[in-house]
């Protein structure tokens, strides 16, 4: 099990890097501040989102993707100029590095998308969040001593705590309700408090065409689904589709409606993933700095804007973010951030 105890997250140097030019940070001590940009090269160095009781936190969707060209970028020069390098087989893999770089890339983005897609339409829903803070408030000293399950090796896990009766009883309720919560919202694990991670299973959901206008809003009747529309799925796919429409109860509608639009789904999917990063990273710098915060929202818009959308015009782009701002007020209330932080603070 991970120890959950003063459990910290990161923000990206580059996002700290936009607050500094918008003036974000002027009220937080410099010392604070320092410390916060220290943490932020040692997470990104380390690959990690942050740290629970020195254990580092992997959760892939906030950080950089990985990418063919790193791995080549990685080979010892040293290899390159061995008498038998034409002749090994990575001499021909890496000229045709571009083109693997590029299918790679292609194809793992789109999962990775998806992914991200769903976290963010996850944490930006008030059903699954009002779950999660129940969840991790009712079990919040069992976590804070032992940390959460690790499914894979449960009752290794359980048998070897050592205690009371009571005290492996509420560890196995917490094993319980965990993977209840897990299995309802189709998750693998969480990653951390507001870090959900999806099952292996759902990580390949759509297909790569979207749903014909023949069973657009159908779906819920297993009798007039389209069969031709299945054969663009892998059987992974196949599966997780079939879950998802035709088992899944209500909580996870909005969810499937996002993957039956045609016409919108690409841009939704973009717009959900740019929110798992809005939610996670807004709710991150508030967590401690609430108070110096007061009165930069528009600064602290302007930041997101510039560290989101890097290559586009700013002016729209600050719109953007301005009403995904908004719409996270609406959907989890004025105060979410704060309630987050109530949250993680007992951990």
């Amino acid at each position: 099990m991970n120890n959950l105890s003063d459990i910290r997250y990161s923000l990206p140097p580059t996002l700290l890097t936009k607050f500094e030019d918008e003036h974000v940070h002027e009220r937080i001590p410099v010392d604070a501040w320092c410390a916060t940009k220290a943490f932020a090269d040692r997470c990104e160095k380390d690959r990690s989102v942050g740290e629970w009781q020195r254990q580092p936190i992997r959760y892939d969707l906030l950080q950089r993707p990985h990418s063919v060209s790193n791995i080549f970028e990685a080979i010892p020069e040293e290899w390159r100029k061995r008498p038998d390098w034409e002749s090994s087989g990575w001499a021909a893999i890496a000229k045709q590095k571009d083109y693997l770089s590029e299918q790679f890339d292609k194809q793992h983005g789109e999962v990775r998308l998806q992914r991200a897609a769903y976290a963010g339409w996850l944490v930006t829903n008030k059903q699954f969040i009002e779950e999660h803070d129940s969840f991790f408030v009712r079990h919040q000293a069992t976590i804070k001593t032992h940390g959460l399950p690790i499914l894979d090796n449960l009752p290794a896990t359980v048998s070897a705590i050592e205690g009371s009766k009571p005290a492996r009883g509420k560890i196995a309720a917490l094993a319980s309700d965990y993977t209840q919560f897990l299995g309802r919202w189709g998750l693998s694990r969480m990653a951390a408090p507001y870090l959900p991670e999806q099952s292996p299973l759902d990580q390949t959901l759509l297909p790569s065409e979207p749903p014909p206008p023949s069973i657009k809003r159908r779906s819920r009747n297993a009798k007039l689904i389209d069969v031709n529309y299945l054969k663009l799925m892998s059987p992974v796919q196949r599966e997780a589709w079939l879950r998802l429409h035709l088992n899944s109860p209500n909580h996870l509608r909005g969810w499937a409606t996002i993957v039956e639009a045609a016409s919108s789904r690409r841009v939704q999917l973009q717009r959900y993933a740019r929110l798992l990063q809005l939610h996670h990273y807004w709710f991150v710098i508030n967590q401690n700095h609430t108070r110096e915060l007061h009165g930069k929202i528009r600064a602290m818009t302007y930041a997101f804007a510039r560290f989101l959308f890097p290559k586009s015009e700013l002016h729209r782009k600050i719109e953007t973010v301005k009403k995904d701002v908004q719409g996270l007020r609406r959907s989890l209330g004025p105060e979410w951030a704060t309630n987050h932080s109530i949250v993680t603070s007992g951990l």
